[in-house]
Order: C-alpha cells, then structure tokens, then sequence
C-alpha cells in the first residue's frame, strides 16, 4: 500500500494556527501522528529510530515569545514524513514482518535565532510470526518448557528443558508485553486503523528496587521473585556456583515478571496520568558493580493517549 495515501478519506483536517514554539512543536508532532501513526497496529517488536532535524524558519513574535506561523508549521511536519517514509524499515519488506509506523515523538527542541533544531523518535511496530493469530488476553502461554536465561546480552537461550539457543527471559517478556498492551488488543476505542497516539512520554530506566514484591511469592528475600521486575545476586538461586542454571526463570517467574511490568506501568508513580495508556515496554538486562541485587531487568515504558481520527 502507498504510505502517503495510507488513510486518504479517513482525515479530518488537521487545523494549525500561529503559536508560540513549544505549543506550535506540540502541534507539529500531532499533525505527523495524526497522518501516519497507526494506534491500532498490533505488534510484538519496536524498532525506534532517531533523526537530528535542522531548520531554519521564519520566526514571529506572539505577546512578545517567539512563535512559528501555521505554515512554517505544515512545512516542517511534511519534512518529517518525508524522513519516516524513506526509513528502510518502512520500505523494505525483509525487515520486518507485519510493520507499521506506531508513533512518533518530537523532542529537545531549540531555537537559535532563525534556526530550529529538534529530534524526531519514530518507532516501527513488527509482529514476531509466532504470535499471528494469538490471543489478545494471553497471546503466547508460558508452557512448562518456558525456561529462559537472563543474559546480560539479551540472546542466552533457553535452560533446563528448553534447547532454544537463542532470545532471552527479557526479549520473551518484551513481545508479550506489547503484544498485550497494543492499542487493539488493549482498548481500541476507534475502528480499522482510525486510531492514533498523541502526548506522547517516555518513562526509562525503571529499576527493580522500588517495586518489592507485596507480598513476596515464596516468602522470603531469596532471589525468586523478590521485585515486581527480576533481580538477583550471587549466593542466592545457587548464584556464584558452577550452577549454570542459577539464572534461568522459570515458567512461573516469566509469568510473575511479565505481569509485573504490566502493574508497574500502571502505577501511579510512574504512569504520567490516566488519560494515557502504556503502549511500548522495552526491557533489558543489566549487570549493576555491587548492589544487592546486581543481575536485574530495567523497564522504560512509552505511553500515549489514543485519537480517533473520525
């Protein structure tokens, strides 16, 4: 299908006005997501790319602040999808399976005289082939063979029973989330591909320690279980021995863990505000020097409110 003309007949106009320049860069990442942005899209994997974009406009002043008029608005956007459509992500069908643009954020924006300078985070929702056609509520069960390594690389393999020699605890946990949390499996307010996200935010790096397990699921601080997210140390799970399983989560920890990060993306403490819904988890191993817990899981959670564009 021809990206540009994805939704043609679904828009409504998208009004721009004269503004001063963080609510006109506000206007200016809706516009692009209301154009192309795919709320609707299910996947299981997110690749974000980052683009540094340099403009010089024509500045106006409004009560005195510097503004950018709507032209120089639309302007800057069509720039924008021109970079998005050109992404080899988005042109290139070997690369992905299943992959449409989710969203895209617009950010540390600077004016410098005549010179607008901003950066512009889209990210490209795939889906893995083994989750086609899974369930929304629960879209790949941990079997009894779900026994999965935390690997300070992400691709350690399977352990125990599972001969898998590549993926992660981490990755396995990632698509789930996102398959679970995409918009139409979620809450899917709008119909065919009408839904886009807006206000877009980023919570990163959301480490274990400030989300304990209430209460804990074996009862004791023993490295099973412990946190919300995963986190364990040598001496415990058999840690700091020739145990080579000692970081291997079972079946029943992926399931904890997963539901895990789904309560903590809920959390008043780091949901930004209700209105916006978490869309993308990304979670990855990290080795911390010293610490109690030094082998854990780091969560960074992208929320957005969904609108309809009818």
């Amino acid at each position: 299908m021809d990206i540009e003309n994805k939704y043609a007949g679904l828009l409504k106009t998208f009004n721009y006005t004269d503004a001063v320049l963080d609510t006109a860069m506000v206007f200016i990442e809706e516009a692009v997501n209301h154009d192309e942005g795919n709320a609707a899209h299910v996947f299981t994997d997110m690749v974000i790319d980052s683009v540094a974009y340099s403009f010089t406009v024509s500045v106006i002043q409004i009560n005195g602040v510097p503004g950018l008029p709507a032209a120089e608005q639309q302007r800057i956007k069509d720039s924008v999808l021109e970079k998005t459509r050109a992404w080899p992500a988005r042109t290139d069908t070997t690369l992905l399976n299943d992959f449409d643009l989710i969203f895209t954020d617009i950010s540390d924006w600077q004016l410098n005289g005549n010179t607008l300078t901003f950066w512009g985070n889209s990210g490209i929702g795939s889906m893995d082939p083994a989750f086609v056609n899974a369930d929304c509520e629960d879209p790949k069960p941990y079997n009894a063979n779900d026994f999965w390594k935390w690997d300070l690389y992400g691709n350690g393999g399977g352990c125990k029973s599972n001969p898998a020699n590549t993926s992660s605890a981490s990755l396995q946990m990632e698509k789930r989330l996102n398959y679970m949390k995409s918009a139409q499996c979620n809450i899917n307010p709008c119909l065919n591909n009408l839904a886009y996200y807006s206000n877009i935010e980023t919570i990163a790096d959301i480490y274990p320690y400030n989300f304990p397990s209430n209460p804990d699921p074996t009862g004791s601080l023993d490295g099973y279980m412990d946190y919300l997210l995963f986190a364990t140390r040598d001496g415990l799970r058999g840690c700091g021995t020739s145990n080579p399983d000692c970081i291997c989560l079972s079946p029943t920890e992926m399931s904890y863990h997963t539901n895990g990060a789904i309560q903590i993306s809920y959390s008043p403490s780091v949901r930004p505000n209700t209105n916006l819904v978490p869309f993308t988890y990304d979670l990855k191993p990290k080795l911390l020097v010293g610490g109690a817990y030094p082998k854990i899981h780091i969560l960074s959670i992208i929320y957005g409110k969904v609108i309809c564009r009818h």
